[in-house]
């Protein structure tokens, strides 16, 4: 594949965020072709996450959150993707430790901020 069909891939996953019916096996089909052609696209990389994460993928999604964190980890949507997909796990210990990563990074905004990007899922 080329970079033009990045760019394809990449108009399709801007076109499903925007929609407002999620298929969300389609979004993990999706961005895990973007990875494919992308290993290091943070955006691609937390949204075959997230995709996992609301399909009840929990275990399986949290991975790809995490590797998108140590892409971009001055990006405050992974930490917060990360503590829904903690959180859901009923693994609270490790939300408080995200939460506190979040704080110390300075993206208190993410907790509490009218930010809808961040909470394209959650």
């Amino acid at each position: 594949m080329s970079g033009s069909d990045l760019r394809v891939l990449r108009k399709q996953g801007e076109e499903w965020i925007a929609s407002p019916n999620k298929d969300f096996m389609a979004g993990e089909i999706l961005f895990r072709s973007i990875v494919a052609l992308s290993p290091d696209d943070f955006w691609a990389n937390l949204l075959v996450g997230g995709c996992l994460s609301l399909s009840g993928k929990l275990a399986e999604g949290e991975p790809w959150i995490k590797k998108a964190i140590k892409l971009n980890p001055d990006m405050p949507h992974g930490y917060a993707y990360l503590a829904q997909n903690l959180a859901k796990q009923v693994k609270y210990k490790e939300v408080l430790e995200v939460v506190w990563k979040m704080l110390e990074r300075d993206f208190p905004q993410v907790l509490t901020d009218k930010d809808q990007e961040a909470k394209v899922f959650f």
